[in-house]
């Protein structure tokens, strides 16, 4: 298959669909393949687990990621059936991928530590030819939200078992509510029309991809029960206009071990997209609209000082509007760094994911030492904030505001959609939208919040 028909082929027309535990083909094909010990003893857990290893190989290789994979059976030791992954476990996991590797349907850059050094990074895969080839004919792309609504992690980002607080409780209950109203709503996108699966790298396929610094983790993708699909491999034709059913329940994770960090609702398909998908996003054949917060973080610092900052916090240091996507990045990273030299790292780091924000800092020849430096003395009452780690309570701020706001639109029966700190919601309702945002900002903070409508 050429290279530009794979990539027109990531467009088909998806629906996840309840209910139900027949296997889909290629999932019986690849298993009756499969040289492993005591094949049939739970089974049914063994093809969920190749299932979901499948599907992250999909989801990564159409964001030219890597996936990354732990052989270390410790790694596997966190609490998975807390949160419904009763198929993510060593014995399960580990054999699947060896036979995946031996019948050539994915190669591998082992991983490695330096204890030396400290440094060191997870086993990489990567989907071949000969599987891709089978994904393009029978694979549709399935995904389940956790068992639990509501996430704790460790430090090491590690999901770990908890206690239900009477507030956690009252959280959870919320996120339900939340999930059973927008399960509700048609959601939809024009598959055909989305930049971020059409507008790929003619190299559809690329080993260097083992060395990306920001692969995928195969556990941050969990697929549903099998179901039978029928065929989805047939392209779209010119001009047409077939809608991609998008999952919108959210979970909410909480960091470092305690529900006062974090906190933010993540799941949905469509934050993987970007704005430009995001404005052909329709609810029930409505159009929609997304309004978000303007320079969110640094604002609430400022107000955390009793200061109403007027203007743009990103521009203040340089009024190339071509440089403020970096500016932005640094503010963003300045904030939720610990140390100077890992803001740098990040920003380096973002840079070899994100080709346009390298092509700008190429093209003014832009140090990051110097815009962190430029930045933190533009902000001279708000700089002992940066490179302090301060984000992750900000971030805690943010997904309770984002909760209210939420809060508002489910008790009316209207649907919304959140990306932290921007909001989705039929373009009738654009209006009562700025309005909660801007209300419910400052019932947290005390100062009005700054909006800005996107579309």
């Amino acid at each position: 298959m050429k290279p530009e028909n794979l990539n027109k082929a990531f467009c088909f027309h998806y629906r996840n669909v309840k209910g139900g535990a027949s296997a889909l083909p290629i999932i019986d094909s690849l298993y009756s393949q499969f040289n492993i010990s005591y094949k049939g003893y739970l089974e049914k857990r063994k093809k969920q687990a190749l299932n979901n290893i499948l599907s992250n190989l999909l989801i990564a290789h159409y964001n030219n990621q890597s996936l990354a994979v732990s052989r270390r059976c410790e790694d596997y030791s966190f609490p998975t059936k807390f949160y419904g992954m009763n198929h993510y476990t060593y014995c399960i996991i580990i054999p699947l991928l060896n036979s995946l590797k031996e019948l050539e349907y994915i190669e591998e850059k082992p991983g490695y530590f330096n204890y030396n050094t400290g440094r060191g990074f997870r086993t990489r895969i990567w989907a071949t030819l000969k599987l891709l080839e089978l994904y393009f004919q029978v694979l549709p792309n399935q995904k389940l939200q956790y068992s639990k609504s509501i996430i704790l992690k460790d430090d090491c980002k590690k999901s770990i078992v908890y206690d239900e607080s009477i507030i956690v409780k009252k959280m959870k209950r919320f996120v339900d509510e939340y999930n059973e109203l927008i399960s509700s709503f048609d959601i939809v996108v024009p598959a055909d029309k989305l930049k971020s699966l059409t507008q790929k790298s003619d190299a559809f396929f690329n080993p260097l991809l083992a060395f990306n610094p920001n692969p995928i983790n195969i556990y941050h993708i969990i697929s549903s029960e099998l179901q039978a699909q029928g065929n989805t491999s047939t392209p779209l034709l010119e001009g047409s206009c077939l809608n991609k059913h998008l999952e919108c329940r959210l979970y909410r994770v909480f960091n470092n071990k305690k529900f006062s960090e974090g906190g933010r609702f993540y799941g949905a398909d469509y934050q993987q997209l970007n704005q430009d998908d995001r404005s052909l996003i329709t609810i029930n054949g409505n159009k929609t609209s997304e309004i978000d917060f303007k320079g969110l973080h640094l604002n609430m610092l400022y107000n955390s000082e009793g200061i109403d900052f007027q203007g743009d916090p990103y521009s203040i240091t340089n009024q190339n509007p071509e440089v403020r996507p970096l500016l932005k990045l640094i503010s963003l990273i300045g904030i939720n760094a610990p140390n100077p030299q890992s803001a740098v790292k990040a920003f380096n780091d973002e840079m070899c994911k994100n080709y346009k924000l390298y092509q700008i800092k190429k093209k003014y020849n832009l140090k990051p030492k110097e815009l962190f430096s430029q930045f933190e003395n533009a902000h001279q009452t708000i700089s002992k904030y940066f490179r302090s780690g301060k984000g992750i309570e900000l971030q805690y701020i943010d997904s309770m505001i984002a909760e209210d706001i939420l809060k508002h639109f489910t008790r009316q029966g209207k649907p919304c959609l959140c990306i932290h700190d921007s909001f989705i919601v039929e373009e009738s309702n654009k209006e009562e939208l700025s309005q909660e945002m801007i209300k419910v900002y400052k019932n947290h903070l005390g100062f009005p919040g700054k909006v800005e409508i996107k579309f």
